[in-house]
């Protein structure tokens, strides 16, 4: 089945071996990861809504940090950040990020799904409004006025599902689409790298860290079983490992205090309403979600600033700073997985959230504890395979309608999802809701 069908591009090709990822415990491939972001940004977001975001494919981060070849001509004298970029710049050529108000960025480290959301990149510093859904006595007198009306609640605040008033934790869909990868620099074995998660699987602990229809204590999981994966996705000296990254390793811990901070246990859940605070803060940032609280994700941070910067120099034609003072970087407190596989089905679940239920307010650090509960995680994995089961069959009964006419194919003016060289994808016209 390939999805978006032609003559659409950035189409997803997914095979019965990629449907075998989704059974309980194995690890998800980017092939589901990229299959479903793209999914859910053509089928479940409006299209202003879908303006305001750009998902990069699984494989942008990974190109991001390959490893050059030695004697690469033309780039020895760049600076490392520059060469970074040079491996990327072809993905952006047709959208500006500092447009965006989001971009997300699914990571795959050591068998390791994790996600890096970027946030209002185009802003200078933080913004502050007053928030129309807050009840108590504001700090400064302010004249009366009416409830406030939808039109009046902040963009950044409203639900991005069209359907949904993104506040039932048990609805089941929906996150940003990452498409294809870059051809540039890419084998069919590297394509298949984020497949082979599978075969390197850790060891399962000899204490049980959930039963089988039951939560894990948290403290539980993390000095046992699922302690491993730590300990398998970090070097043995608590420093990030050196095998993902590329030779800028001087300064692996950045500076920035907040990196790798997490919200504190006593903070209520933001992802429960805005109406607890005065005022609503919008503020570039970098927000890391990790379903297994391991090693600090500082690099990632540090790679994504100095990849904001160039990018900035490249479209901008100035120079702009993206250093800790500027965009701040924070671990928000997220649902935890509970086994040892389940780390690619929780990234996609995030996205979703994030659409759904959206942070209303980027005071950091912020606390998402709650913004699922764990049961929703156990039907996650049929959902997407009926889903894909489902698609299948659509297209194969399409086919087989004499006048029916496949997907238009051009730009879709705006609609930002990533492709194989970095173009923009066409919203099918595919009658399908899961």
């Amino acid at each position: 089945m390939v999805y978006p069908p032609p003559p659409a591009k950035g189409g997803i090709l997914v095979t019965n071996e990629d449907l075998h990822c989704l059974n309980d415990g194995e690890f998800l491939n980017d092939v589901i990861i990229d299959f479903y972001l793209k999914y859910l940004v053509l089928e479940k977001l409006k299209k202003e809504d879908a303006q305001r975001i750009h998902v990069f494919s699984s494989f942008f981060y990974k190109r991001l940090n390959q490893r050059e070849r030695r004697n690469v001509p033309d780039t020895t004298n760049l600076p490392i950040q520059k060469r970074k970029h040079n491996r990327v710049k072809t993905w952006t050529r047709h959208v500006d990020l500092f447009q965006k108000d989001f971009i997300f960025v699914p990571i795959n480290e050591s068998a390791h799904w994790y996600l890096a959301v970027i946030c209002f990149p185009g802003l200078e510093g933080a913004l502050y409004e007053q928030n129309p859904l807050y009840h108590g006595p504001f700090p400064a007198p302010t004249p009366a006025a009416d409830p406030p009306s939808e039109e009046e609640i902040p963009d950044h605040c409203r639900p991005l599902s069209p359907e949904r008033d993104g506040l039932e934790n048990s609805s089941a869909h929906s996150s940003p689409s990452v498409p294809e990868a870059s051809a540039e620099g890419q084998t069919e074995g590297e394509h298949k790298e984020n497949s082979a998660v599978a075969d390197r699987r850790p060891e399962a602990s000899s204490t049980p860290v959930a039963s089988g229809n039951g939560q894990a204590d948290p403290e539980q999981q993390y000095t046992s079983g699922l302690h491993r994966i730590s300990v398998c996705y970090s070097s043995r000296n608590g420093e990030e490992d050196a095998y993902t990254f590329s030779d800028d390793q001087s300064s692996c811990q950045d500076e920035c205090s907040e990196d790798g901070t997490l919200a504190d246990d006593t903070l209520t859940s933001d992802a429960s309403g805005s109406v607890s605070k005065s005022n609503l803060c919008k503020q570039p940032c970098i927000l890391i979600m990790d379903s297994l609280r391991g090693p600090g994700r500082s690099t990632v941070v540090k790679t994504l600033r100095e990849y904001l910067e160039v990018e900035w120099e490249v479209r901008k034609g100035t120079q702009r700073s993206f250093g800790k003072d500027v965009m701040k970087g924070s671990s928000p407190r997220v649902p935890q997985q509970d086994n040892f596989s389940d780390c690619g089905v929780y990234i996609l679940q995030y996205v979703e959230s994030f659409f759904e239920n959206p942070i209303p307010s980027f005071h950091l650090p912020v606390n998402l504890s709650e913004w699922f509960p764990q049961q929703r995680m156990k039907t996650k994995r049929e959902e997407i395979k009926e889903l894909i089961l489902k698609i299948q069959v659509q297209q194969e009964l399409n086919k087989k309608e004499p006048n029916h006419v496949e997907a238009p194919s051009g730009s879709s003016d705006g609609l930002e999802i990533e492709e194989t060289s970095g173009s923009t994808g066409v919203l099918p016209n595919l009658p399908i809701s899961p």
